[in-house]
């Protein structure tokens, strides 16, 4: 474990290897909104990600906001209901949805050895802060199509929401660096269906913007990470101007590769590699599969500015972790050769 290496990395310096780094979320689906107070899913999810990081002994330590996917501004609310959207106020900054979250990345630091690798917390852009809050009624996250028309019916109502999460967002990721002393945020993003680029930027990007340049006022050790999961692709010119230092995303289902998401990222570090779906080689490969994927990822992309990881979250305790063990055998042997030419294929 090594938190240099990944400082390192992110600021595009020379390392004696790749770093290697995979992450789950460690409760059920159902349970995404029950985390609040709820002492059994804190501590399950407190000593699941220390067992992971010390098993693996990750340099990079993602840390899953699980059981925290309503803010306290939403909570028993129906996002759905534009006379919401127009009267929603910012949440109480001492609300214990806070609070609990920044004790669960205190005790998670705490548990696997402080400084010996880096930590990053979670967080969701605001818009899908919005979406998801319909989680906590048992109910799907509000589809795109619907939040498309929000901005064409109720663009006043969606931009005061829109508003007010991300003065919650913002000020929770600052609290997540300055008082839980974590190193960065991963920060989710995506595209929308019928949600074209300028209305993106004209009203969703401002926000995400004000909460990345906030962190990275902070520590500008920012990833972001642009979701591939819903069903779509996404247009990476969206995030060209974000102040992240690397990027991560879904290389299968955009058919984007490491070495191609570099030269497109220009000066950014890039994470992933691995698919994360049920069909994952992850799962059904043999080692030597495995490990020879490693190589191919390492010699396509090129050993500076990556990490080789996911495309996203790994389908829960479907992936041994002696499988993950093969990819960093393969990163750290890797790591030692002289790498031929640089081949790079999309």
């Amino acid at each position: 474990m090594s938190k240099q290496i990944i400082i390192d990395v992110f600021n595009g310096k020379k390392t004696d290897r790749v770093p290697v780094s995979f992450w789950y979320h460690f409760c059920k689906t159902s349970e995404f909104p029950q985390g609040l107070g709820n002492e059994r899913l804190f501590r399950q999810t407190v000593e699941k990600h220390i067992e992971f990081a010390r098993k693996l002994k990750l340099d990079l330590v993602k840390i899953m906001p699980d059981g925290y996917f309503t803010l306290p501004s939403l909570r028993g609310k129906d996002a759905s209901d534009v006379n919401v959207l127009k009267n929603l106020q910012p949440s109480d900054p001492q609300d214990p949805w806070f609070e609990e979250q920044l004790e669960l990345i205190r005790q998670i630091k705490s548990g696997t050895g402080e400084e010996e690798a880096a930590y990053f917390y979670t967080i969701f852009s605001p818009l899908s802060l919005i979406a998801y809050s319909q989680f906590q009624f048992g109910k799907p996250a509000l589809q795109d199509e619907f939040l498309a028309g929000l901005f064409e019916r109720e663009p006043e109502a969606i931009t005061h929401a829109l508003e007010t999460v991300t003065k919650d967002v913002r000020t929770f990721a600052e609290r997540v660096l300055k008082e839980a002393g974590a190193d960065g945020i991963f920060f989710a993003v995506r595209n929308y269906k019928k949600i074209d680029k300028s209305t993106y930027r004209k009203f969703i990007a401002p926000g995400e913007k004000e909460v990345l340049e906030a962190a990275a006022a902070i520590h500008d050790l920012t990833i972001l990470h642009v979701c591939g999961g819903f069903g779509l692709t996404n247009d990476f010119s969206y995030y060209e101007d974000y102040p992240v230092k690397a990027v991560n995303w879904a290389v299968g289902v955009e058919k984007l590769s490491l070495g191609k998401g570099k030269e497109l990222f220009k000066g950014k570090a890039v994470i992933g590699g691995f698919n994360n779906t049920s069909q994952s080689i992850l799962i059904h490969g043999s080692k030597e599969e495995i490990r020879e994927e490693t190589r191919r990822l390492i010699r396509e992309a090129g050993r500076d500015r990556l990490i080789i990881g996911a495309d996203c979250s790994l389908p829960t305790f479907e992936v041994i972790d002696e499988k993950l063990f093969w990819v960093r055998e393969a990163a750290d042997e890797l790591s030692k050769e002289e790498l031929p030419p640089l081949i790079r294929a999309n």
